[in-house]
């Protein structure tokens, strides 16, 4: 079930943020993530979260992130990946909005072609000061169809 996030959610959503982005960024070193984990926990009270929870158990098996236009992350557990549950959770982003703009590391090709098959399109790059690594810059336009 996908559903906007509350305050008794934050703790499930931070530890799958971690975890993910230990897995997903394997070329960034475990302790990067490990020390960024306090201040993001803190960011992701802040942001719009939508979540998807397993219809029994309540365990949160991924979440998007925004903060207005601006896709800060899209995370989903490695257990249930490629079942299309982030293809939901972006779509549920969508939903109310014209235009999306996002940062990838160019490095995490799965991300960065999941983006582009949903309809994202690389507008340019940059480099994230804080690990060095390159980053595509994606966009998305709602169709005026």
């Amino acid at each position: 079930m996908i559903r906007k996030a509350q305050a008794a959610d934050l703790d499930q959503i931070a530890d799958l943020w971690l975890a993910a982005n230990i897995d997903a960024h394997d070329f960034i070193d475990a302790s990067y993530w490990q020390s960024m984990a306090p201040l993001v926990r803190g960011l992701l009270a802040q942001s719009e979260l939508t979540i998807f929870e397993a219809a029994y158990g309540g365990r949160i098996l991924g979440f998007v992130g925004l903060d207005g236009d601006q896709l800060q992350g899209l995370f989903v557990d490695a257990d249930v990946r490629g079942q299309g549950l982030g293809r939901q959770l972006l779509d549920a982003a969508k939903k109310d909005r014209a235009h999306l703009s996002l940062h990838a590391y160019a490095k995490n090709t799965r991300a960065c072609a999941f983006y582009s098959r949903e309809g994202f399109i690389a507008t340019g790059e940059d480099v994230d000061a804080a690990t060095g690594e390159r980053e595509v810059i994606f966009e998305w336009q709602a169709s005026a169809i």
